[in-house]
């Protein structure tokens, strides 16, 4: 179990915050079921000191007040063996990406009935997801299955994802649940001990801040049978790339639309210049920038880039691996010899796992070639190496990272500015 899920077990999630939120109406719900929010609600609206909930400007409003509790929202539906339940879900505010112990995630669920046992299939704004299992009879939570790569970029708050969980239980076989976001399937797993049927449905929000908001819109819920329920029963769950070696990415800047981002930054500037990629801080700080080449999770790849230093003032710079925006591992190296394997923090800033000396000094001006070993696994145990003009210089090895990998980044340091870096030939290879 990773942090996120045990967090999230450790917050009560088995324990939502149920009572006033259940079936409004009396009657449940026939299938197949749509609701815009934009005209009576049928949902529960409720205030209290823990939490809001209600239709607000055509959507369903949850707000987390107090975020030792979990907050569900439900409604109670016709019974039914297998249902899809699809929602746009729009993170309003809350930890947007996880800091220290920050952690915000939400989605749908479905249950037997409120305050019945059930699954839930939840997102977090950082991307990871997870489908969990509900016993409420012994208040027990439990992940089936979690990935961090649910998400290609983090989230910030006004941002929107669609999820969609299958909830199926066909008879004389386990139970199957399928979890896709924004149309992509990101998890699937069995239960062997899932219930006979589905007779609740709804939304589910859970942060250790206070005021997280979620609003959820254009809910479609759907009984499955017969061919489309044969067809969910065949999803599976997205393999990370692996075997043979093949080029995801190869660069050399002649084309500017290439996909690598242009522009300013605080501390100075970027992009395509003269069919390379330059980076060039005008003041002290840090710039980096990267490209997503593969939207498909790669378990372990190879990247090198050629990089020269124009003369000016002294900086360290490099290339970088990683899952998501901004969470990965930086490689970098100084006129001076000096280099270092880091690791980016969710919460801010670089941890250093390996650094030394002995590259050689290097007169600005002159290429070296640098390439990033990043290789990574179901346990969260990454295998990192770097080598500079074809030796290998450092390794390193973090026991809590990325499962995998899906950028290439540049990046340049200087404490006194002044400094350029021209970026060429870049190339990534699955391994």
């Amino acid at each position: 179990m990773t942090r996120a899920a045990a967090w999230l077990a450790a917050t009560g999630a088995s324990l939502a915050i149920l009572a006033g939120c259940g079936p409004v109406g009396g009657d449940a719900a026939e299938l197949p079921l749509r609701d815009d929010f934009g005209g009576q609600c049928r949902w529960a609206q409720a205030s209290s000191a823990a939490a809001v909930l209600g239709c607000v400007e055509g959507r369903y409003r949850v707000l987390v007040k107090r975020s030792e509790r979990p907050v569900a929202a439900h409604r109670t539906i016709e019974r039914t063996p297998a249902v899809r339940i699809e929602a746009e879900a729009t993170f309003q505010s809350g930890p947007p990406v996880l800091s220290g112990s920050e952690r915000a995630v939400y989605g749908v669920g479905c249950w037997t009935r409120v305050n019945g046992d059930g699954y839930l299939f939840l997102v977090s704004p950082a991307g990871f997801a997870l489908i969990a299992r509900v016993k409420r009879e012994v208040g027990g939570f439990e992940t089936l299955a979690e990935t961090d790569e649910a998400l290609a970029e983090p989230l910030v708050p006004g941002e929107s994802v669609r999820v969609r969980a299958d909830c199926l239980a066909p008879k004389g076989e386990a139970g199957r649940l399928v979890l896709a976001v924004n149309g992509r399937i990101v998890l699937a797993a069995a239960d062997p001990d899932r219930p006979s049927s589905f007779g609740d449905l709804g939304f589910y929000v859970a942060s250790t801040s206070d005021g997280t908001e979620v609003r959820f819109d254009d809910l479609a819920a759907d009984r499955l049978a017969g061919r489309d329920l044969e067809a969910a029963l065949a999803q599976e769950e997205p393999t990370m790339e692996t075997g043979n070696p093949r080029t995801l990415l190869s660069d050399d800047f002649s084309d500017e639309a290439s996909g690598w981002p242009s522009g300013r930054a605080r501390f100075g500037s970027f992009g395509y210049t003269d069919g390379a990629y330059r980076v060039r801080l005008d003041q002290s700080g840090s710039i980096r920038r990267g490209l997503v080449f593969t939207e498909r999770p790669v378990r372990a790849i190879e990247a090198s880039m050629t990089a020269t230093e124009r003369p000016g003032r002294p900086s360290s710079f490099g290339i970088g691996c990683y899952a998501l925006a901004e969470r990965g591992y930086l490689f970098l190296v100084d006129r001076l010899g000096r280099w270092s394997i880091r690791k980016e923090l969710a919460a801010g800033g670089l941890a250093v796992l390996t650094e030394g000396a002995g590259t050689g000094l290097r007169a600005p001006g002159t290429p070296v070639e640098l390439a990033a070993g990043c290789s990574g696994s179901r346990e969260g145990r990454v295998e990192l190496a770097f080598s500079v003009d074809g030796d290998q210089i450092g390794s390193a090895v973090d026991l809590d990272g990325p499962r995998s990998f899906r950028g290439l980044a540049v990046v340049v340091q200087s404490v006194a500015g002044d400094s350029e870096i021209v970026f060429d030939d870049a190339l990534v290879r699955s391994r």
